[in-house]
């Protein structure tokens, strides 16, 4: 019971992260795009950025590396 309530903690402060990360990239993004100079590559980077960040968070990759505790002998 008491992991269930740990692992839910740790996903809803996961959720919450990644969305500010986007947050941040979407904002650097529009800032780039708009203001500075609109640069492709750098543009790119950006969006490139943002498929990786999604792509880990919601695939679960890092549960790949993670040790469950059942397991532990």
């Amino acid at each position: 019971m008491e992991r269930r309530k740990r692992e839910s903690a740790e996903s809803s402060r996961g959720r919450l992260t990644v969305l500010a990360a986007l947050v941040v990239l979407t904002l650097a993004e529009y800032v780039v795009g708009v203001k500075v100079a609109p640069n492709l590559s750098l543009l790119l980077l950006f969006m490139l950025a943002q498929a990786a960040l999604i792509i880990w968070y919601s695939m679960e990759l890092p549960k790949l590396w993670r040790r469950d505790e059942e397991e532990e002998i």
